[in-house]
């Protein structure tokens, strides 16, 4: 079983962007220092602008470090030491179906898979929630938190004290106070900690990619032999009977009624980690967060109960 994603070389990370990055630099502040007036300003404001994509740069480097470094430490942890911790990837895909004259009808999808090590060796079940509703409608932070609802009533989270969580940053329906917000009470309600990693900037790939690329297939499968399956229940009843070839079983539901949750918390600021937990005895909960790519500096604390 492939443990670790979400770490192929983005635009940031190929070496020639830094060192193409540095020359520019040089140029301009050669050009800088030539110059006078008005020239020598614009120059000025150029190299501003370079100067801070270089420090974009450095922390993005930095920052995926960081959460490789996390997430190996994660999955050692793991198989040395007996816990009952959980690692969770999330993210969506969508599935397009052709209804002719141009139109579409969109199945939307939220893949959790839960990854655990027993022992002796490694688990991996995968769930699928899906709506017909259209993705401006649905992917969003209410379908997340009910789908988390509808795991969490299935039993599936109950012989775990510890999630880690991983997932792109996507403002729309991860990264955002409504979500921050739901995380803090699972903790709290089911006595759990929940570390949270948001993968830095253009590394979301995860296994949910590769999952929703086994469906795909399977829907042009179904499109070739003539199956029309672009009703949801539809979707399931062949997804059902068997056609993905996976090692363990696929839950499938279906999500109809999306309620939007209330009472926000405070802004968030441009962090990437999280940790969420519960105090048994005095049943205090919220979340740590960490305003840069250090996890090891000094972080923020947001309590929700007195």
């Amino acid at each position: 079983m492939k443990k670790y994603y979400g770490w192929a070389s983005c635009k940031y990370c190929v070496k020639d962007f830094e060192i193409d990055l540095a020359e520019q630099i040089n140029q301009k502040s050669a050009e800088v220092n030539a110059s006078r007036g008005s020239p020598k300003k614009e120059h000025q404001k150029e190299l501003g602008k370079l100067k801070k994509k270089q420090a974009k740069l450095e922390q993005h480097k930095i920052l995926v470090e960081t959460q490789k470094a996390f997430e190996k430490k994660v999955h050692e942890e793991m198989e040395s030491e007996e816990n009952e911790s959980v690692i969770i990837h999330m993210d969506f895909s969508a599935y397009y179906f052709s209804v002719g004259k141009g139109d579409f009808e969109i199945i939307n999808d939220f893949i959790l898979t839960l990854d655990w090590f027993d022992g002796n060796e490694w688990h991996r079940l995968y769930f699928d929630y899906l709506c017909d509703k259209s993705t401006k409608e649905s992917q969003d932070s209410s379908f997340v938190i009910d789908a988390f609802e509808q795991l969490i009533a299935g039993g599936h989270l109950d012989n775990f004290e510890k999630i880690y969580l991983f997932s792109d940053g996507t403002a729309k329906h991860f990264k955002n106070q409504y979500t921050l917000k739901y995380l803090a009470d699972v903790a709290i309600k089911n006595q759990m900690e929940i570390v949270w990693c948001i993968y830095a900037q253009y590394h979301g790939w995860s296994i949910c990619d590769s999952h929703a690329g086994i469906i795909q297939n399977l829907k042009k499968r179904l499109e070739i032999q003539g199956i029309h399956a672009s009703a949801t229940p539809k979707f399931i009843e062949q997804l059902k009977k068997g056609h993905i070839n996976r090692e363990l079983a696929i839950e499938l539901e279906i999500i109809e009624d999306l309620e939007f949750v209330e009472d926000p918390v405070s802004k968030i600021d441009d962090c990437f980690f999280f940790v969420f937990y519960a105090e048994v005895e005095d049943h205090e909960a919220g979340f740590e967060y960490y305003p840069n790519a250090n996890q090891e500096q000094k972080h923020k604390l947001i309590k929700y109960y007195d």
